[in-house]
């Protein structure tokens, strides 16, 4: 009996039975890559190159200098590193002031290619452990100016600091387990089931996978919170004229669109995260399902196929991180994205579309309203 349940697991050719095995393995293995190694994929796949600058190659005011040894002379000891000209997205700065009772306050000033005379701060604290500064997004750095500490006689050990530090993959001992145990156990309940059972199976994923995938989108939509940038908070205030009837003090580079958009949800929601999270929402699954329903009409798949590409686009394309980023920031960009692919879809149809037919009037007539629709949600520059 134990033979025979091995040679049926091991030997099991039904392709719906090892298109669910594979989909499980890749979630696995997509869970390790994305999730628990984020930043050495962002790192891979982003181009950036490590770096490292000694003290020496830098401008110093304001410190004695011993070696790798610095004691501050000054309340506004400085460290600059000039003409760095380089793609930054981490800086690890391999500094560690010794006075480990010391209140010191460090900061990290930074100029860009495209603006070296603006500075932004970020400031860091190197207390008794060296500090790790990230940027949101790859940034082009000018000049890297350091303020270690602003008290007197503060030493501070310094090796380097070292532009994009390179992470290293980590596969969690204890996690590996786990994994390989949710495959087998799953491939040995799924071998368990009837050939007829598959067929059914199989019918029902690839008629309703894609609606499957939607919830499981949801879910994980309602896990993140949204991100309000100072655009976000210019499209708020803007909103809230709405509300107070001062539309006089206009900002006229803005149109109105999505401002009073934002009105109307504040308005039936309330003005909380959830009420701005449910359209962000509705939109990344409308756009999912455009995406899915493009890639159908274009093959037009059997059921298997329908099942592959409902999660090929689930996966690679509704998760992507820069698209999951978009549809939580309180920007104009997650509803112009949901109006790109369902514009690619009426595209779609105009062109399969008979001419004068009534799908060849109507998507006409789509165009003609959501072309300048989009002018307003947008900005007119």
């Amino acid at each position: 009996m134990v033979k025979s349940f091995i040679n049926r697991w091991l030997g099991n050719k039904n392709k719906v039975y090892l298109s669910l095995v594979v989909m499980l393995i890749i979630l696995v293995v997509s869970l390790e890559l994305f999730v628990h190694n984020s930043i050495f994929i962002q790192f891979v796949t982003s181009g950036v190159k490590e770096v490292a600058y000694t003290i020496e190659e830098s401008q110093t005011t304001g410190y004695d200098i011993q070696g790798k040894t610095l004691t501050s002379s000054s309340t506004d000891a400085l460290i600059t590193f000039s003409e760095v000209n380089q793609p930054v997205m981490r800086i690890q700065i391999n500094c560690i002031n010794e006075v480990t009772d010391s209140d010191a306050s460090s900061n990290l000033a930074y100029s860009t290619i495209s603006s070296p005379s603006t500075y932004e701060n970020l400031p860091f604290s190197i207390i008794a452990d060296d500090a790790m500064v990230t940027f949101g997004t790859t940034v082009t750095l000018s000049e890297i100016q350091l303020s270690l500490t602003n008290k007197l006689n503060d030493t501070i050990v310094c090796e380097n600091i070292v532009l994009n530090p390179a992470p290293r993959f980590r596969l969690n001992i204890a996690r590996t387990p786990f994994y390989i145990l949710i495959v087998l156990l799953s491939s040995m309940a799924l071998s368990m089931l009837p050939e007829k059972v598959f067929t059914k199976l199989g019918d029902f994923l690839g008629k309703y996978a894609h609606w499957l995938f939607v919830i499981a989108l949801v879910v994980i939509d309602f896990i993140y919170p949204i991100i309000v940038t100072w655009d976000s908070g210019h499209y708020l205030w803007l909103a809230d004229m709405f509300k107070t009837n001062s539309l006089n003090t206009w900002d006229p580079i803005r149109n109105s669109l999505y401002p009073f958009s934002l009105h109307l949800i504040e308005s039936i929601f309330g003005q909380n995260q959830k009420a701005f999270l449910i359209p962000m929402i509705l939109a990344h699954s409308v756009f999912y399902l455009l995406s899915c329903e493009i890639v159908f009409r274009a093959i037009k798949p059997g059921s298997l196929k329908r099942l592959w590409i409902s999660f090929a686009v689930f996966m690679f394309i509704a998760l992507d991180p820069t698209i999951v980023g978009y549809y939580h920031t309180l920007l104009t960009e997650y509803v112009a994205s949901v109006v790109a692919v369902m514009s690619c879809f009426v595209a779609f149809e105009f062109y399969i579309s008979e001419i004068k037919s009534r799908k060849f009037y109507l998507s006409i007539a789509y165009f003609c309203l959501f072309v300048p629709l989009m002018w307003h949600v947008n900005n007119p520059t």
